[in-house]
């Protein structure tokens, strides 16, 4: 497991010491743990949605629309500034790359997501690795579909009162 928020190990840490002058986002090894705007409601927006140093994205700035995460399973990528917006909502983001996980096991993935709300799923080809858990500011990722960790990462990490900036906002409806 990755997480990307240093020394400060946690969301709440992180902007408790933001708060106090003590660091500021652009200071951090990973400044987008901090960072959460909607790039396209910004006056200066150039249409582009964000792109993002990690792949998949584990936070950062983002598209207005979150993408609907009540165990969604979706059969096409997603637009990554959507998905980081569910993340920050409290949402789990598991994608696969479709080239490296045979269909049976994309199914046996998608059992897990399916009606867990606040999480989501969807194919993210090129990503490196087979699997790959997003949450906001932290990430697991794996070679192997049927790793047990992959569900305790799920357990652990949906609707994580320490990793989540926008707690109980809506996954539905996006």
């Amino acid at each position: 497991m990755e997480s990307f928020y240093g020394e400060y190990g946690d969301y709440t840490t992180v902007m408790a010491a933001i708060q106090a002058g003590d660091v500021t986002a652009e200071d951090l090894e990973y400044p987008f743990v901090a960072q959460q705007d909607h790039v396209d409601i910004a006056t200066d927006w150039d249409g582009q949605p964000p792109v993002y140093d990690l792949v998949p994205p584990a936070g950062g700035n983002h598209l207005s629309a979150w993408q609907t995460c009540t165990g969604s399973v979706y059969d096409a990528p997603l637009v990554d500034g959507n998905a980081v917006h569910s993340l920050e909502h409290g949402a789990v983001w598991l994608t696969y790359d479709p080239e490296l996980v045979a269909p049976e096991a994309v199914d046996a993935l998608a059992l897990l997501v399916q009606g867990r709300d606040y999480s989501l799923m969807s194919p993210y080809p090129g990503q490196g690795p087979a699997v790959s858990l997003q949450s906001w500011g932290n990430r697991y990722q794996t070679e192997d579909p049927a790793d047990p960790a992959i569900e305790a990462y799920l357990d652990e990490f949906i609707l994580n009162e320490r990793f989540n900036p926008e707690a109980m906002a809506t996954c539905a409806g996006a």
